[in-house]
């Protein structure tokens, strides 16, 4: 327990990032992104790429805020359950020991 306490004192847990493996679906979705980027700016005039800068940075700050929400409540709902489980409040009936 207190080694995971160090850990994110010194900053050595980073729970945003990720790395992914080769031939996963997550790996061929990323494959087929990049690619159809790569088309998309091909055939954009310099106006049409501007736009989808401005896309791509509103759609990285949309998933940088869900993205950061979900880890608090996934953090919230893990720490609920904690409480729960240590709670002395065992309702109407009480353990014999």
């Amino acid at each position: 327990m207190r080694q995971i306490l160090k850990d994110l004192y010194f900053g050595n847990i980073q729970p945003n990032e990720k790395t992914f493996s080769k031939n996963t679906d997550f790996a061929k979705a990323v494959k087929n992104l990049e690619k159809n980027e790569a088309l998309l700016r091909e055939a954009l005039n310099a106006e049409g790429k501007a736009a989808l800068d401005e896309y791509q940075a509103a759609d990285g700050k949309i998933n940088e805020i869900t993205n950061l929400q979900c880890f608090i409540d996934g953090f919230r709902l893990g720490t609920k359950l904690t409480l729960a489980a240590l709670s002395e409040d065992d309702g109407e009936l009480r353990p014999l020991v």
